[in-house]
């Protein structure tokens, strides 16, 4: 069998793997308190209502789905509340103002006329302050030591989690959507602690922000907020100053991971800063001063940039290309790499950048092997090179219908609006393949996707990086050393390292002749 079926059947077994292992771009883990609004078919008494609730507010309860063997006009509905055990409301609805914090009991007794009676509990969480954590992952083990803290305080932590993202750009999106999604949480909450990679979190909740009413940014800027970082303070602190100028926020603090046990038995304003100097943790208040200095006029224009809502993401995205230009020139220039030139490398990095490293490896190894299957088949046709790839793209866009109809069967949640186009940018490998095959051969163009791969894997890892996205996004104007570097490798004029190990054993031999 020739090596082309090899190769042939090796990118189609992986297609299949990739494909068949589950792909979650955002996968919410969201935990906290809904209404509990489900028809009830079982026969009982039946409590609706918020199991979390604040002191001091009304809270409604209704006992509209219970039933009992005996006519729903002859019940009587009895209602008792821990917190007043001497006192008793009637009717199939019931209102109560919880007037002390911790955990509360709420009691239906449904009552017949023939003596029947049938009683139901229900515990409500009663708390003072709300404190929204704003995170990638949440996972349990880490999440309720914070809960049962918060609660010891008489305060409800809710944590609000997009789910670990296979693509760092559609990272910030799915967060705007569950800002959306639970913006009544938002609204209603006294502080918000950002604790997500870089400033993400923080970027995200400005766009969110600037979607709101006037009235409701208003209540938004009146909150306290705490953005969690374990990098130095002064990185952070520009990364996460255009959202401060942008919201003016009544205290935004950034502080340390340690700072989170204290945070959420906080109270208010006034206790937040003196809580954090009394434990010796260290925090620094954000303001709207402008931080940087006059010569930072990239970055004074990017913050105008997302003022105006422009996303974060979009603009790193941006700013990572020249660096990604830089490490795949010094790949070819200095290292000697086969790749298929600096245009595919770079834009298939910035395709698995958009939409996730395991996505696009599938979309790769697809567009490969689909490449080499059509060029084997118009081989056979005769055709002039121009139209057979131009055929072959054609043919290529059409059959990226296969890996749409998967994602669609596997029900993933990727967007298919943000993922059609860099799928279709990749197809310039396949144009990259065809040339390389009918100059070089078939094992010469097979090295060539592998190089190409190891870059493109390099950097996306580079790109999603957090202290990557904090210096970048701190210093633009770094991009400046990122076209100098490349101007000088352009000067380069010595061996390649593989053209060293290559003719290594010649050095060798004329260095003992000498």
């Amino acid at each position: 069998m020739s090596p082309f079926f090899h190769i042939l059947s090796f990118f189609a077994i992986a297609t299949v793997f990739f494909f068949q292992t589950p792909i979650v771009l955002a996968q919410d883990s969201v935990k906290f308190a809904l209404p509990d609004t489900n028809v009830i078919s079982e026969e009982g008494p039946h409590i609706i209502g918020d199991t979390v609730v604040q002191v001091g507010r009304k809270a409604i309860f209704r006992a509209s789905v219970s039933s009992l063997s005996a006519s729903t006009s002859s019940l009587m509905y009895v209602w008792n509340f821990s917190d007043h055990p001497s006192a008793f409301e009637r009717g199939i609805e019931t209102v109560h103002t919880f007037d002390q914090t911790g955990t509360s009991t709420v009691t239906l007794e449904l009552r017949t006329g023939g003596g029947t009676q049938k009683i139901l509990s229900k515990e409500i969480f009663v708390y003072d302050k709300k404190i929204i954590l704003i995170t990638d992952t949440a996972r349990s083990e880490d999440v309720a030591p914070l809960e049962n803290q918060a609660a010891k305080e008489g305060n409800f932590l809710l944590v609000l989690s997009a789910g670990s993202s296979e693509s760092f750009f559609l990272g910030e999106d799915r967060l705007v959507q569950l800002f959306t999604e639970h913006s009544s949480d938002l609204l209603s909450a006294d502080m918000v602690i950002f604790h997500t990679p870089s400033a993400r979190g923080l970027q995200a909740f400005v766009r969110y922000w600037q979607s709101l009413p006037a009235e409701e940014k208003v209540r938004l800027e009146n909150l306290v907020y705490a953005t969690i970082t374990n990098r130095e303070f002064s990185q952070v602190r520009f990364v996460a100053s255009p959202a401060v100028s942008i919201i003016q926020p009544r205290l935004m603090l950034l502080t340390g991971v340690k700072s989170l046990s204290t945070l959420v038995v906080a109270k208010g304003y006034d206790t937040v800063t003196t809580t954090l100097r009394t434990a010796d943790i260290p925090y620094q208040v954000l303001s709207t001063h402008d931080p940087n200095p006059w010569w930072h006029v990239l970055w004074r224009l990017l913050t105008e940039l997302m003022a105006r809502g422009t996303p974060a993401n979009v603009i790193y995205l941006l700013l990572i290309i020249p660096f990604i230009v830089l490490l795949t020139v010094f790949a070819r220039q200095v290292l000697g790499m086969p790749t298929f030139g600096v245009y595919a490398p770079v834009m298939t990095s910035a395709a698995f950048f958009v939409i996730g490293v395991k996505f696009g490896l599938a979309i790769f190894f697809f567009v490969v092997a689909v490449s080499s299957l059509v060029k084997y088949v118009l081989n056979r046709a005769h055709l002039l090179y121009i139209s057979k790839v131009g055929l072959n793209l054609a043919l290529l866009s059409i059959s990226l219908i296969v890996p749409v109809a998967l994602l669609a069967w596997f029900g993933t949640t990727i967007s298919l609006s943000f993922a059609i186009f860099p799928m279709l940018l990749m197809s310039t490998v396949a144009e990259k393949f065809i040339a390389a095959q009918s100059e070089e051969g078939l094992w010469n163009a097979v090295i060539g996707v592998v190089s190409t791969l190891v870059i493109v894997l390099v950097c996306t890892y580079g790109m999603s990086l957090g202290r990557v996205v904090n210096f970048v996004q701190s210093w633009p104007e770094a991009v400046l050393f990122a076209f100098l570097l490349t101007y000088l490798f352009g000067k380069f004029s010595g061996l390649r390292l593989d053209e060293y190990l290559r003719f290594r054993t010649l050095f060798r031999d004329q260095g003992a002749e000498e």
